[in-house]
């Protein structure tokens, strides 16, 4: 099918740009969780593009370590501009704790040592940041197009409707959500703006009851894309949404990303070229929307960025001796020389 290869370039350097989300129009933003932005200079880009991970003692929870350094070693750690600091802090203040992503990139290659990616101290930040190889590469290759997003969608500060960033949230009353049921994460899969796919987001589990939710959802999803996202992004037909239902039984709806379609996004249960044969098939019936889920154990993915996992037992914040042990013990069972 040559009509249906990918521009690259196009992709890249045009397109690409609806999918920030501070480019969402107004409507979909509120639909998002709450978050705020931070511009990046030229200056924590080179940062983050450095070897190594040298923390300034500013940025330090502990600054008890530095006190036997020489200050002209510590004239060398690296210091970001006072406006980018001073934002990030404010926004760590602000909600508590946050989840950051570079557009819709997480450092989800580092989630087994860094407590779900949760951030408290801009400490926790740096680490991430100079940790996530996959972040990494986005900034070299892209790094004229990229902002930084800070939001608290791994512990959401919610309330009981859409969000208007707008408006002053102060004196509002505010719950907190955590994503813990991943079986209501879902991918949606947009070709010429038609909804065409939809999918188990977390590819890695099985969930006896996905069959009954996937047919009692399909509705619902078609009904909120089409009153909430399908006539928003003018130039880009084809692209992939990301949602989490919070309420099966009263849907409330949040949008988790809107990404690039083919080259920067996993389509997961789906090829990009199977979805474009079934609508390409289907395209003047609208309603013909393909379901996939894992049905049986024996069917789940390996979890995307698995090669950088490590034992539970070191990604522990406080990795006890009992574990530790135990962890050698079980890999001399493996290998009897590993002690040799």
């Amino acid at each position: 099918m040559e009509e249906t290869k990918l521009d690259k370039q196009k992709v890249q350097y045009n397109n690409i740009f609806d999918f920030l989300q501070i480019n969402w129009p107004k409507s979909i933003r509120k639909l998002a969780f709450k978050h705020r932005f931070v511009e990046l200079d030229q200056n924590f880009l080179d940062y983050i593009k450095e070897d190594g991970i040298f923390i300034h003692q500013d940025y330090c929870r502990d600054k008890e370590i530095f006190k036997d350094m020489e200050e002209e070693d510590l004239q060398n750690f690296h210091k970001f501009s006072e406006k980018i600091e001073q934002q990030i802090n404010q926004v760590i203040q602000e909600f508590g704790q946050v989840y950051y992503k570079i557009n819709w990139k997480a450092a989800l290659d580092c989630q087994n040592f860094a407590q779900n990616l949760k951030i408290t101290h801009i400490e926790d930040l740096i680490k991430l940041l100079k940790s996530s190889q996959i972040q990494t590469e986005m900034i070299l290759d892209y790094q004229d197009l990229f902002q930084f997003n800070l939001n608290n969608e791994n512990n959401q500060n919610v309330k009981e409707n859409p969000i208007d960033t707008s408006q002053n949230q102060n004196s509002e009353k505010e719950q907190i959500i955590k994503i813990q049921d991943y079986k209501k994460e879902f991918r949606c899969f947009v070709y010429k703006k038609e909804l065409r796919a939809i999918c188990q987001k977390n590819t890695g589990d099985f969930y006896k009851e996905m069959k009954d939710i996937v047919q009692e959802i399909k509705p619902k999803i078609v009904n909120f894309f089409q009153k909430n996202i399908q006539n928003q992004f003018e130039a880009s037909e084809n692209y992939v949404f990301d949602i989490y239902i919070e309420n099966m039984e009263k849907p409330k709806i949040w949008i988790i990303d809107i990404d690039p379609w083919q080259e920067f996004t996993n389509p997961l249960l789906f090829s990009f070229e199977e979805i474009v044969e079934f609508s390409e098939k289907n395209q003047n019936d609208s309603e013909q929307i393909m379901l996939k889920y894992v049905d049986e154990i024996n069917k789940t993915q390996i979890r995307d960025y698995s090669a950088y996992r490590v034992p539970e037992e070191l990604a522990d914040d406080n990795p006890t001796q009992e574990n530790l042990i135990k962890l050698m013990e079980e890999m001399a069972k493996q290998d009897p020389k590993f002690f040799q």
